[in-house]
């Protein structure tokens, strides 16, 4: 078998190719017994590798965590599975380039000028501190999406940039991968609470990834951001949907109060409180979360949503 060892990890040759497509973040690189150990391939600092001659789509400031290493006597190679860890956000002249043309398309359409001037160096500074400490990219993400949200009700300039920073499909597709990835790493580090204000941001479901408990996913078609339960770890599958799959998924949503004046969306899978309230996304209704025996306070996940267990569950608040 031929191997082209072009790619270069910490000294060692190897070949590298990528596992599910490029943009999947997950890569294989065999190694020839002849031109390493297994122990030389343990050795290579994963966290931060130093790679040269043929990058094979390796992400440049990228480090990766390896999955598992395997010997094929067959073709005398190890085979190393690897995956993106971290990024390094490196120059951020493409962030202070796309600030600047929200400034731009800000000033031309809203008519608070001051305010989404003073949002936009807000989000100037947050880019220049990100080349010294990651947290400043997260400040940065946040400002952004505020001065996107305030333009985009009047002015189509910048519904464009939302949707760039929204990771949806743009002319300078490269671009916009670099910002979406940027984005995704800064909001694994928010609150629930927090990533849920904006699920879009976060990573979105796909199909064959494995995913651990705590994991956040944006599932587009029902516009929410769900969360793995404890010891329900899996390989996503076409069928098995988070809206479908609420065993394995958990809603995360805004905290709301639960009282009729702030009641907490429903949804298929959640967990309800009962003495709480709850609006019907299906039929607009106010529902209480009521059952004999109960007490205030007690918890039960349901696979449905309230109109559908009237009387048992739940009690329609007329208005």
């Amino acid at each position: 078998m031929f191997y082209s060892n072009k790619t270069i990890i910490d000294g060692i040759r190897c070949t590298v190719s990528p596992v599910g497509g490029l943009g999947s973040g997950k890569f294989r690189a065999l190694f020839e017994r002849e031109l390493a150990s297994l122990e030389q391939i343990e050795a290579i600092h994963w966290d931060m590798p130093q790679i040269t001659g043929d990058s094979a789509g390796l992400p440049e400031g990228c480090g990766y965590q390896v999955d598992d290493i395997t010997y094929a006597h067959g073709t005398r190679t190890y085979q190393a599975n690897f995956h993106v860890l971290t990024q390094y956000l490196g120059d951020v002249s493409g962030y202070q380039a796309q600030v600047a043309q929200l400034e731009t398309d800000l000033e031309a359409a809203h008519e608070d000028t001051a305010a989404a001037q003073q949002e936009a160096q807000q989000a100037r500074e947050a880019a220049q501190a990100a080349q010294q400490e990651a947290q400043a990219a997260q400040e940065q993400v946040t400002a952004l999406e505020d001065s996107l949200e305030t333009a985009q009700a009047s002015a189509e300039p910048a519904q464009e940039n939302v949707a760039i920073l929204a990771g949806k499909a743009v002319a300078d597709g490269a671009e916009a991968r670099v910002l979406r990835m940027a984005i995704e790493a800064a909001v694994v580090s928010l609150p629930d609470e927090e990533a849920a204000q904006a699920p879009s941001l976060s990573q979105p479901w796909t199909v064959g990834e494995e995913v651990e408990p705590g994991d956040r996913r944006y599932y587009a078609p029902t516009g929410l951001l769900y969360k793995v339960r404890d010891g329900q770890g899996h390989i996503t599958q076409e069928s098995w949907t988070p809206d479908k799959t609420p065993a394995m998924w958990a809603v995360v949503d805004v905290t709301h109060a639960g009282t009729a004046e702030d009641p907490i969306p429903a949804a298929r899978g959640m967990d309800y409180i009962y003495g709480k309230y709850y609006s019907d996304p299906e039929d607009e209704k106010l529902y209480l979360c009521k059952r004999t025996g109960e007490e205030d306070g007690g918890v039960i996940n349901l696979q449905y949503l309230p109109h559908e267990l009237i009387g048992q569950y739940f009690e329609v608040i007329e208005a």
